[in-house]
């Protein structure tokens, strides 16, 4: 058992942040989608240009392909001005680790609790979404490099400019959508994952090598796994009365949910993965119910 995860009472929002960390470290392959033909077409060409530490990257599959059909999502949250219409599609790209990167949770990715006012502020919807805010950034000390960067004004910052060569270039269909919502599904619900299944009906869609597909399928569980026990501790921290902040510094009434329900949900999760036994990643699965335990403990005092 993993000493960060049993301690005896702990802070709700202490899910295992440096084993998260550990895990994500040994990546070494990341998902880059957008929606823009024109931005596809020049990253094939020219490289994936990144601002230092920006969230740009992810370990989602499912992520990336909604990315890269989602028109509102690049309007909402991409730097990008080429121009789309409602029906543009662009691309989804795989980036194999460069080794004079790293590759860590992006800057102002994370959240910070006042006891007294009762407020969850910072960015806790953004770390809420773990493996789905990804930065590249320039040193191995990403943690020392992310907090230089969350110093330096906007500005500034946004002309730090890295290019990483993306290893291939990957074009959504429907086919691979269900794929990935039947993956989605089960992770959400703390099901038995089919991987090998998965993989080889993916593997028949994006001709990728058999190695590349297994670690994408894993961090998709992963990012989703990690993802649904985040929001999980966010709602407990709301039904203590907290108020959860959103990235304006307003009060996000997402999170409000009655501890009975909270329960009900924790424990069909909790006989999912009694019942099915495992997500078929070790760690993941010593994590999700450890979580799990402390969540419904937590929920009695």
């Amino acid at each position: 058992m993993n000493d960060e995860l049993n301690t005896p009472i702990r802070e709700t929002l202490e899910v295992g942040e440096d084993l998260v960390k550990e895990n994500l470290s040994r990546k070494r392959y990341f998902l880059h989608g957008n929606s823009s033909p024109a931005d596809s077409e020049n990253i094939a060409k020219q490289g994936l240009e990144v601002t230092e530490g920006r969230a740009t990257v992810s370990c989602n599959l499912v992520h990336a392909f909604i990315w890269a059909s989602s028109v509102e999502k690049r309007k909402a949250y991409s730097l990008s001005t080429t121009p789309t219409n409602e029906s543009s599609e662009g691309s989804v790209f795989v980036i194999e680790k460069p080794k004079q990167y790293s590759f860590g949770f992006g800057y102002f990715t994370n959240y910070e609790v006042d006891i007294e006012k009762k407020v969850v502020s910072g960015q806790p919807i953004k770390w809420a979404s773990a493996y789905k805010q990804i930065g590249i950034f320039s040193t191995q000390d990403v943690e020392e490099k992310r907090e230089q960067l969350e110093a330096i004004p906007k500005d500034i910052r946004s002309n730090s400019k890295l290019t990483v060569n993306p290893t291939c270039q990957l074009n959504p269909s429907e086919q691979i959508s269900e794929v990935l919502q039947e993956l989605e599904f089960q992770a959400k619900n703390f099901k038995q994952v089919d991987m090998q299944n998965a993989a080889e009906m993916l593997n028949n869609k994006l001709n990728l090598k058999p190695e590349m597909v297994i670690e994408l399928i894993k961090s998709t569980i992963e990012s989703i796994t990690i993802t649904r026990l985040r929001r999980k501790a966010l709602e407990i921290k709301a039904a203590q009365g907290y108020t959860i902040h959103n990235y304006a510094n307003k009060p996000a009434g997402r999170f409000n949910k009655a501890p009975e329900k909270i329960k009900e949900e924790l424990l069909e999760w909790q006989s999912n993965l009694t019942e099915d036994g495992t997500l078929g990643i070790d760690w993941l699965d010593e994590y999700a119910s450890t979580n799990i335990e402390h969540f419904l403990e937590e929920l009695e005092r």
